[in-house]
């Protein structure tokens, strides 16, 4: 910029650094929305079919239901602990960003 004579009121490094940093958060919450209902949208599926596995009249007789049960089970906790770890990271990504002001992201911290 220093080179080109560029006009420093309209086209500075903060307000490019401050136009990037806007991008890659505009692009990372996007990123995070599609990553969080995907894995919501798994685990709503996963237990739909693990309902349905368990009403079958013959659950308790049949061995391959009810291995697949705890399959379907082993699989729902997994993708729980995943979304858990989702959530905090994006929380710890906001309050990051937002640093030690107070405001909305502290106030949800005490919240359930």
């Amino acid at each position: 910029m220093k080179n080109e004579g560029t006009d420093r009121a309209v086209n500075n490094p903060q307000l490019l650094w401050e136009t990037f940093k806007n991008e890659i958060k505009k692009i990372t919450k996007h990123e995070n929305r599609k990553t969080y209902h995907k894995m919501t949208s798994k685990i709503h599926n996963i237990e739909k079919d693990r309902a349905k596995l368990t009403m079958h009249p013959d659950f308790d007789n049949r061995d391959n239901l009810r291995m697949n049960e705890a399959y379907l089970a082993s699989k729902l906790s997994h993708l729980e602990k995943v979304r858990a770890t989702l959530q905090r990271d994006t929380l710890k990504a906001k309050l990051a960003h937002h640093g030690e002001k107070p405001g909305r992201i502290w106030s949800k911290l005490g919240k359930e």
